[in-house]
Formats: C-alpha cells, structure tokens, sequence
C-alpha cells in the first residue's frame, strides 16, 4: 500500500529527470549552455540512434540470427501476421526510419506557432526525454506490427519524395550559408581591409572550385569507364557545364546586385513560430543585464535564452528532421536498389 502511494511522487522524480534540467542534474562537469542548443542535440541524438538501430537491422549476421531464431519469426508472424523476411533487413530499415519520421512529423505539427518559452509546449519541446524516446520506441514497435507485406511500396514513395526534398533544401541552405559568409568577409574587407578577410575569401572560392574539378575527374574514372556508361556520364558533363554557366552568371553585375528572392524564403520560412530571428534571439537573451537573472544562469547548467522569443523555429526543426529520416532511410537501402 505504501508503496501504492509512493508511486506518484516517484514518478514526479524520475519526470524531473528527465525533463529540460536533466543536463545540469546529470553531468555536473558540462558546461553552461542555453536550452536551445542541448534539445537540438537531444533530438539530433535521437536520430542518430534510429539510424544506429537501422544499421544494425542491415548486418547480415544480425539477419541470420534472427531468421534463425524460430520463436521471433514464429512470434512475429503469430501477433503481427508478417513472415520474418519482412521484417529484417530493409524493411526493418523502412520500419524503424519511417516511425522515427512520423515521430518527428508529429511534433511539427504539435509546435506550429510556438513563439517563445511561456508557450506551454515549448516545455515539451525542450523537457520530457524520457517520454519521448518512449513514444518513438512505441512507434517502432507500432510498425512492426503492421501486418501489410507491401509496406515497403508506398514507404519507398514517401522516401524518394523526402529523401529528394531533403537534399534540395539542403543545397539551399549551403548556398544561403556561402553567401552569407561571402558578404560577411566582403564587409569586414572593406571597413578594415583585412588581410585575413581577404585571404579567406580567396581560399573558399578556389579551394571550392579545386575541389569541385577533383570530384568531376574522380567521378570519371570510377562512373565512366566500361560500357554502358553513357547516362553517367551524360549528368556529370552536364552538372559540370551548370556549374561553370551559373559562375558565369553569378559574375554578372546584374545579378550581384539583386538580392536572391528563395535565400529571403529560406530565412523566412526558418524564422517562422517567432517573432524574432536567431540573431535577434541571441541579442535578447544576452542583453539580461539583472542580478538576479545573472546569479539563476549561473547557478544552473541548462539556461532559458527563448522567454522573448525562440531560437529557431521549432516546426520547421521538426519537419527537416522527418525530412533527413526518410533521406536516411533511402540512403541505407540504396535508394530501394
């Protein structure tokens, strides 16, 4: 009976854990840091092991094991009604990356519109790990237990189509993120005329260019050479005359002096759920200039920097993780080769 009564507070405790102060309870040694930056590695970390859990499921040895295993075939195909083939290897593959970006999916839609850290979900975006790495294993089980053969059909679908989502708004963000840095060290060269400034500058653009005719020429030797080649090679001549096209264009004044109407999207779209960008946000929250608010970070690991507004926004966060599970998912499979 005590320890009937005793339960709850238990599980207050363990929640508390587990919640948003679980850094500074945990690892003593870490350093102080802002809530933002340890959910985002929280999350990332999330990934990573449903992609570890994935790789795993790909070994041949662990393949064998389990068809050896007749209570886990037998078992799988008396409660889940699908025969053990299945459900290892790359369907196992599809299962566990597709639950993992229906977790993620679930979560953009439930932090749609989070504008600061008095929003009642920002507590769950930030807090609550135990809970959510529960929910996700839930949902790998979940799709274990979907008795259709034929999942992997529409899986592969839904994988090309964010899989292929991913990686354009990935390019996306490396050119908004080589423009930005461009125009930072442009500015810094002309108020100050460093020389450092200067020097990375040139660098970047022909180590870039070095690099990109290195990649060309290994990629012709190993994708062109024999028969049957001619496709390959059709892209990568292709991509390679884009490429020196784009530079030709990207010189013309014309062009350098129009802003790039999809980078302000991009920024648009990441600034989305707040009032504030992620400069504006750092500002604010380093801008506390009161005793009291100096002495609470100082006294904890794991600091609030989101009460005037978040640092990225949450939905768009969750949406490119669900994006990158499906991508993972194809990635291990060789794109269902």
């Amino acid at each position: 009976m005590g320890a009937l009564l005793a339960a709850p507070m238990c599980a207050a405790s363990s929640a508390c854990c587990f919640g948003s102060a679980a850094c500074s309870l945990c690892c003593s040694i870490c350093p102080t840091t802002k809530s933002s930056t340890t959910t985002r590695i929280m999350y990332a970390f999330m990934l990573f092991t449903s992609t570890f859990l994935s790789c795993i499921m790909l070994l041949p040895g662990i393949q064998n094991k389990l068809a050896e295993n007749k209570w886990f075939c037998e078992g799988l195909n008396e409660y889940a009604g699908i025969s053990c083939a299945h459900a290892t290897g790359f369907q196992a593959v599809y299962r566990v990356c597709a639950a993992t970006a229906s977790f993620f999916f679930l979560f953009m839609l439930i932090m749609i519109g989070v504008k600061d850290s008095k929003d009642g979900r920002s507590a769950i975006q930030n807090g609550f790990w135990f809970f959510k790495y529960l929910l996700l294993g839930l949902l790998i089980v979940g799709f274990f237990f979907i008795r259709s053969e034929s999942l992997a059909t529409p899986l592969m679908y839904l994988g090309l189509l964010g899989g292929f989502t991913f990686i354009l708004i990935q390019l996306i963000l490396i050119i908004d993120f080589a423009h930005g840095l461009a125009e930072a060290w442009v500015e810094s060269y002309e108020e100050s005329n460093s020389n450092y400034c200067y020097a990375g500058l040139l660098v970047t653009v022909f180590g870039g260019f070095a690099l990109a005719l290195v990649s060309v020429i290994i990629m012709f030797i190993f994708y062109t050479s024999g028969e049957g080649c001619g496709l390959p090679r059709f892209f990568i001549i292709f991509n390679t005359l884009l490429c020196v096209g784009l530079t030709a264009l990207s010189l013309a004044p014309a062009v350098q002096e129009v802003s790039p109407p999809i980078l302000e999207l991009v920024q648009a779209v990441m600034n989305t759920g707040g009032g504030n960008n992620y400069d504006e946000a750092l500002q604010l929250s380093s801008s506390k200039t009161g005793a009291d608010d100096e002495e609470s970070q100082s006294s904890r690991r794991v600091y609030d920097n989101e009460e005037e507004g978040v640092a990225y926004s949450y939905s768009f966060f969750h949406f490119m993780f669900a994006l990158a599970s499906l991508y993972v998912m194809m990635t291990l499979t060789s794109w269902y080769k």
